[in-house]
């Protein structure tokens, strides 16, 4: 979900974090106007405002990053160098595969340590 209208905190979450992130800009907006901080419009938003002062904010849920640990079945195409077993189709490559970053054999696939 995602919000970036005028007059609206900057809000990116996934839809099952939505109740989660309404409870954290309640507690925000309580907790900045306790301080003397006051919501305000501003360019592409909200902002704090206080003291002639805009201060932007935005709530962005970070991507989980989860690290693939390869499979035997890709370890093992990884090793035949077919690089089509490791998803379940088949063909005849014509000419090398480029390396990828992430891995030089250009598989996409790199090595559990």
């Amino acid at each position: 979900m995602r919000t970036d209208a005028s007059g609206l905190v900057r809000v990116e979450v996934r839809r099952d974090s939505v109740a989660r992130a309404a409870a954290v800009l309640t507690g925000l907006a309580a907790a900045g106007e306790q301080a003397g901080l006051a919501l305000v419009k501003a360019e592409g938003g909200v902002a704090w405002g206080y003291a002639g002062q805009t201060i932007a904010f935005a709530l962005i849920e970070a991507a989980d990053q989860v690290e693939h640990v390869a499979t035997q079945k890709e370890l093992a195409a990884l090793e035949s160098g077919d690089v089509n077993a490791r998803n379940g189709t088949s063909a005849t490559a014509i000419g090398p595969i480029g390396a990828s970053p992430r891995s030089p054999s250009g598989s996409g696939v790199t090595k559990a340590g």
